[in-house]
């Protein structure tokens, strides 16, 4: 009787080991990229600007800067910049947000314009894609 009830309770504490150790969870998955917010943080030189796959880098656009300052893991700050080859300039500003995959910003500026793009970072390098003015828009831009 005294083995019935010692495989017994071994028998309960082996299921109760296995069912701990399968009931237990780690760390919640994020899908967000590790340090996305801090990687993006900074100022953006746009080297490439296609609207409808036409470059306007050189031909409408001088220059063009967009700057991030990150708030928390999903927001921030930007200024976005744009030299035009007439010597006018717009510079608008406002509030991002990343979506939880961290591979789209949605911009917000005061006055409630929302401009949402795609994009993919590589290091030092970083390409947002998305609609502008009805346009088709790709914009690469390099760190500094």
């Amino acid at each position: 009787m005294k083995s019935i009830f010692l495989k017994i309770n071994f028998l309960a504490l082996t299921l109760f080991l296995v069912s701990s150790a399968a009931l237990t969870s780690c760390k919640k998955d994020n899908d967000t990229k590790p340090g996305l917010p801090e990687s993006l943080s900074g100022t953006w030189t746009i080297q490439s600007f296609t609207i409808d796959g036409v470059e306007a880098k050189g031909l409408v656009i001088e220059s063009s800067q967009l700057k991030l300052n990150v708030a928390d893991e999903t927001s921030g700050t930007f200024v976005w910049t744009i030299v035009y080859m007439d010597d006018t300039a717009d510079t608008v500003k406002g509030q991002y947000s990343l979506n939880e995959s961290g591979d789209e910003i949605s911009m917000v500026t005061p006055d409630g314009q929302v401009q949402v793009f795609d994009f993919s970072f590589n290091g030092d390098k970083i390409v947002l894609s998305g609609t502008l003015d009805e346009g088709t828009v790709v914009m690469k831009a390099v760190r500094g």
